[in-house]
């Protein structure tokens, strides 16, 4: 931390104070105003005392590029999948060229389904150590607040990819899930949004607007909801805006039993580097 940035802030807040003070206040109202400007002080003084760490691109073996290696797992049967891609990797999208580590579209009567999550670097790495946390998931989202995690059956809606939500950085890393349908359909209860709008349309707008209580989210009797994206621009506040994305597919994890078979599911991880995520 800059010494000069200390004393800029000192000074500033030095002549605040000053300000409160006349001839006539006394020691209550002096260390009511000390109070004031010390709290204000700190506010200001955080980002300087806790700078914003960059980002790190490739947490695993990171002059290891645009090459698969594998990564043991405490949480899982067996290794995953990984590979760290540059620039010149991205552009020769050497990822994709190995479809045991990375099937975009399952072969005909495959088994299994392919999904795809994104995220940044550092929270994937949060995931491959210590699993899916659906507590950990955005506030009024389409099918969850703050309990659900999202997946797509398309690699082109997580990479390349905008900011998927204001507040958020962008994503930098893609995490490819191998799931055996009849064991995701089978054992899970599944409430499948994709043909009846209005049905779908009423539980993105309770969602979106914090009014999923206890009752309703038990009334779903689902362990994954999937469904079309909601388009609805950031106002959400009649279910009118509320407007299905066309062709388009998510799948939210609901269920602490779901997260763990996705968890069990997780075949690959591709992370990109941070300077290729487009805006």
């Amino acid at each position: 931390m800059a010494a000069t940035a200390v004393g800029m802030i000192l000074n500033d807040f030095w002549k605040i104070w000053l300000k409160t003070l006349d001839a006539r206040n006394d020691c209550q109202q002096v260390a009511h105003s000390l109070m004031e400007c010390t709290q204000l002080f700190v506010v200001n003084l955080a980002p300087l005392t806790h700078p914003v760490k960059k980002q790190e691109s490739f947490p695993y073996e990171r002059r290891k590029l645009n090459t698969w290696f594998m990564l043991n797992s405490d949480i899982r049967n067996g290794p995953v999948n990984l590979i760290n891609v540059d620039k010149d990797g991205d552009k020769n999208k050497c990822y994709a060229q190995d479809d045991s580590k990375f099937p975009r579209t399952p072969v005909e009567n495959d088994k299994y389904d392919i999904y795809y999550h994104g995220t940044t670097a550092r929270h994937a790495k949060v995931i491959l150590e210590d699993g899916i946390h659906l507590s950990s998931g955005g506030q009024e989202l389409d099918f969850s607040d703050g309990d659900g995690f999202y997946l797509t059956n398309k690699f082109g809606d997580v990479w390349p990819n905008v900011r998927w939500s204001k507040r958020k950085p962008p994503c930098s890393t893609v995490l490819v899930y191998k799931v055996d349908k009849s064991k995701l359909r089978g054992i899970f209860r599944a409430l499948d949004l994709q043909l009846s709008e209005e049905k779908w349309r009423d539980v993105v707008w309770t969602f979106r607007n914090s009014k999923a209580d206890d009752a309703f989210i038990e009334g779903l009797n689902a362990d994954f909801i999937e469904g079309p994206i909601c388009s609805g621009g950031g106002n959400y506040r009649k279910r009118e805006s509320c407007i299905p994305v066309p062709d388009s597919y998510q799948l939210c994890v609901r269920n602490k039993d779901c997260a763990e078979f996705f968890d069990e599911s997780l075949l690959s991880v591709v992370f990109f580097e941070s300077n290729l995520c487009r805006e």
